[in-house]
């Protein structure tokens, strides 16, 4: 019946010699007279002291040494029968090597769960800055004059968006810029400033700056030093693109 299980086991009489291996203790440890000779110094103290025949003891906790002289931790199951002992052998680094291996396989599952992280986070950064630059797209309305809309909450990451159009909008020679935040909800009260530097390198550049769709809830938000306001994107076509 033992020889079904799947730990290796000893039969040992009370004088501590090995009398019967299982199949597994002769693949695991080496094949000695003393079950002693199988223990590291420490072990050996502990096992006669307590493993004997009129000890009760059932369990013990020892250091064994397996066929490549490596100490493995390890607990005995005792049971004894006319002084006959039968000991079953359970290593206890077995079961942490497979909690280190189990351990190293779920390091691994969060490496590559945090490197999809990773991935998707740039996939929507991208996307982000995707949507940003739809946001506040230049639109021509003629040779000489843009428009560019801005659609959501204006923010710093927005501003970026169009201050990054200069170039587009300098190398068109447009003389017009017409800024439209009538999609506009919310200002950012920590970018005013940023906004307003915005409107003024525009300026420098040489450039009319027109704001329009503004609306009382943006008061408190933009600074309109110096920036004229036209009501809406009719009033711009009929001053400037429609002939009288």
């Amino acid at each position: 019946m033992l020889d079904q299980l799947p730990l290796p086991y000893f039969k040992i009489n009370s004088s501590y010699e090995v009398i019967h291996y299982s199949d597994l203790a002769t693949k695991e440890f080496h094949t000695v007279s003393s079950f002693l000779s199988l223990l590291d110094d420490e072990s050996v103290k502990k096992f006669t002291c307590f493993v004997q025949p009129q000890n009760s003891i059932k369990k013990i906790e020892i250091n064994m040494k397996n066929k490549s002289n490596e100490i493995r931790l390890c607990d005995i199951h005792i049971r004894w029968s006319d002084n006959i002992a039968t000991l079953l052998v359970h290593s206890l680094d077995k079961k942490y090597d497979i909690v280190e291996d189990q351990l190293i396989q779920l390091r691994t599952r969060l490496s590559e769960t945090n490197f999809e992280l990773y991935e998707r986070k740039e996939q929507l950064n991208q996307l982000l800055q995707r949507v940003n630059s739809l946001s506040a797209p230049i639109i021509p309305l003629s040779s000489s004059i843009c428009l560019i809309p801005v659609f959501g909450d204006l923010d710093s990451e927005k501003l970026n968006v169009i201050s990054q159009n200069f170039a587009t909008i300098y190398a068109k020679d447009y003389e017009k810029v017409l800024i439209d935040i009538t999609g506009v909800d919310i200002i950012n009260q920590n970018c005013t400033s940023e906004y307003y530097d915005l409107l003024l390198t525009l300026k420098t550049m040489g450039k009319e700056v027109f704001i329009m769709g503004f609306h009382p809830r943006h008061v408190k938000g933009l600074p309109f030093r110096d920036i004229p306001v036209i009501k809406s994107l009719e009033e711009a076509i009929n001053r400037w693109l429609i002939t009288k």
